[in-house]
């Protein structure tokens, strides 16, 4: 299995920290530490727009509620929501006076949740001006919120070495704190529920990712209120290792297309990984960057092999699998440059 970089974006020098695709997968944003957001084309690989006017420090994470709109969040407290074919904001959030780190999306594309450099999780309604809830989460920065698609659940991964499961219907009651490592907690990168809610992805800083059934590790069903609760050093389903993830936060993610089932990776090596979802055994693995790969993303249709990888050194790139009867080494990316300003 082979992938081929059909375009690359280059010329800028400060990172790429975050990529994700819209709903329809017709476009990609890339969240950049120079304060600006870039929206692609994933068809052709062409720059639709550039949302340049908001942020007043780096964009760390960014999540679509549908094509048109999308929210960022950043080093400078905030959560801005645009519109991305007038280039224009339409709310501009301020939280709890801490780095935005990450966002979700959350009750039928109402809510927007973020996970803060002072382990606050706050939600914002898309129709108000001010939170309509914010707590502590975690001891630690929130890395990464992952919700469910029954629009009540959701996950929180910390840099305190905790996933948090929530059921916002009871005030975000915290349903399960789930430590697994207990003798030595590994800081967690990211968490990831599997497109048919079966499953959670983990990623964590001691370079493993983990496959969870859901039902054993959330402990229940969600809407059912229960007590708090503890789960030391759950059993995976299936590991996967061989990336290197010490340092950054480089996520993880379900890659699937026809009948192939994957776990897409990032590695600080520069590389991209994909495992077989179900034997665990590698697929692939290449050099794609010369610097970290801080994020990576799949294209939301089963048709598509689609997926996009982001780079500290502040590239992007476009690739698509590769069919066997095809030259491997014929990789001629285009290179689209962004000056910067």
């Amino acid at each position: 299995m082979s992938f081929r970089n059909f375009n690359c974006l280059e010329g800028r020098s400060k990172p790429s920290v975050s990529v994700k695709y819209s709903p329809s997968g017709r476009l990609f944003s890339v969240a950049s530490a120079d304060k600006k957001i870039y929206i692609f084309n994933s068809e052709n690989g062409q720059c639709s727009a550039t949302l340049d006017e908001g942020h007043s420090h780096g964009v760390n994470d960014i999540v679509w509620v549908d094509d048109r709109i999308i929210a960022s969040g950043s080093d400078d407290h905030t959560v801005i929501v645009w519109d991305v074919e007038t280039k224009k904001s339409i709310w501009n959030f301020k939280g709890s006076n801490s780095f935005v780190y990450c966002l979700s999306i959350f009750g039928c594309n109402k809510m927007i949740v973020a996970g803060e450099s002072n382990g606050n999780i706050c939600f914002y309604h898309l129709s108000s001006k001010d939170p309509i809830m914010c707590f502590g989460g975690h001891s630690e920065p929130v890395s990464y919120i992952d919700c469910h698609n029954n629009g009540r659940e959701f996950i929180s991964a910390g840099q305190d070495g905790l996933l948090r499961v929530w059921d916002s219907a009871f005030h975000a009651c915290c349903l399960k704190t789930i430590i697994c490592n207990s003798e030595r907690p590994s800081p967690f990168s990211s968490v990831r529920y599997s497109p048919n809610a079966q499953y959670v992805l983990t990623s964590s800083l001691d370079s493993t990712h983990n496959l969870y059934s859901h039902k054993t590790f959330t402990g229940g069903e969600v809407g059912q209120k229960r007590e708090p609760s503890k789960h030391l050093n759950p059993i995976p389903s299936r590991s996967f290792n061989g990336h290197i993830i010490e340092k950054y936060s480089s996520n993880s993610t379900f890659h699937q297309w026809n009948d192939i089932n994957c776990i897409l990776s990032g590695s600080e090596d520069g590389k991209v990984f994909l495992w077989d979802l179900n034997s665990t055994n590698l697929f692939t693995s290449f050099t794609a960057h010369e610097d970290v790969v801080m994020s990576v993303a799949s294209h939301p249709s089963t048709e598509s092999s689609q997926f996009v990888s982001a780079c500290r050194d502040g590239s992007v790139k476009i690739w698509n699998h590769e069919n066997p009867e095809d030259n491997e080494n014929n990789i001629n990316p285009i290179s689209l440059t962004v000056e910067e300003s």
